[in-house]
């Protein structure tokens, strides 16, 4: 049976580096029943199967943005008693095919920051790393009005407010279908509707708490993309060892979900990374000995650099 996720796989290469053909294959998962739910009973995670059967870990870590960090926002917002009725009106709105970005990481030197006049807001500052923003229909942004050292306000802003010049797309060279961006704002003026009701210390929760469980889920699909790659060159010997440990961060992701929801501390188990890490090594290495002519395995090779991109981040594996 020929799958979305087939499909996607197949599709790859058109969709690296270009914006309408990312968002047009988001459309198509979500119309086929993968929306960004972590309240849903999935068998396998949608983030799994885009990593595992369509070798997309950028597609995949959309998936996961949206439903780890904007979908659970969203929900929580739209119960705040203090929105206005055009705040109210503005969240409900929001179609579940709609692409959200957070725009929360930033320079220390340069923080997003709020002044307030009348019915108006100037934000000033920059945004960094921004999963997505290219596509994004809508941003959460977080801020701080001045003389904040933390962050304090959250923004809801329409992506038809930013201009071209103020979203800069961001060069990862890598998760090619899946574009980045950083954000600029000189005394941008916003209407005071962007700012949201919501108190500095449930702002900073709620982020830190769903970007536990996001952590969890990209290295549930991280896992699963090692399968992929193994697959792809031949490592059959290394599948029940990625297999061993996707099934304890299948529980570990399910685990996260219930704390989170529970407003509970969401456990990272550590020590998986550590022998995931040791994998994707063992998987890079043998995949840069097997493929010697690169002008005719592209696509394959921009797969493994995203596995290689990801282990980066990654300390004592």
């Amino acid at each position: 049976m020929h799958t979305i996720f087939n499909s996607l796989h197949e599709s790859y290469i058109t969709r690296c580096h270009q914006p309408e053909p990312q968002k047009s294959a988001w459309r198509s998962i979500v119309k086929n029943g993968f929306e960004p739910d972590l309240q849903k009973e999935w068998h396998i995670r949608p983030s799994v199967r885009l990593a595992k059967e369509s070798g997309d870990l950028g597609m995949a870590l959309l998936w996961i943005v949206q439903a780890a960090l904007i979908r659970p926002c969203l929900t929580r917002l739209r119960e705040t008693e203090a929105l206005t009725s055009r705040q109210k009106d503005m969240l409900t709105a929001v179609d579940v095919d709609q692409i959200g970005a957070l725009a929360h990481s930033e320079p220390p030197g340069n923080p997003l920051t709020l002044s307030k006049s009348k019915d108006r807001l100037g934000a000033s500052g920059e945004k960094k790393y921004i999963t997505a923003g290219p596509l994004a229909d809508f941003f959460f942004m977080t801020a701080r009005e001045k003389d904040d050292e933390k962050i304090s306000c959250l923004l809801w802003v329409p992506g038809a407010l930013i201009a071209p010049d103020e979203l800069v797309r961001l060069d990862l060279n890598a998760l090619f279908t899946s574009i980045h961006a950083s954000l600029l704002f000189h005394k941008k003026s916003l209407p005071d509707t962007c700012l949201l009701p919501v108190r500095a210390p449930e702002i900073r929760r709620m982020i830190a708490t769903w970007g536990m469980v996001e952590r969890n889920l990209i290295v549930e699909a991280f896992t699963a993309f090692l399968s992929y790659l193994s697959n792809r060159i031949g490592m059959t010997d290394r599948h029940p060892a990625i297999e061993d440990i996707l099934r304890r961060q299948q529980d570990a992701v399910t685990l996260a979900v219930q704390q989170a929801r529970a407003g509970q501390f969401v456990d990272f188990p550590a020590d998986n990374l550590k022998t995931i890490g040791m994998l994707t090594d063992n998987v890079i290495s043998t995949a840069s000995k097997r493929i010697t002519d690169q002008a005719d395995h592209t696509e394959i090779l921009w797969r493994i650099n995203d596995a290689a991109f990801l282990r980066n981040f990654w300390k004592g594996g």
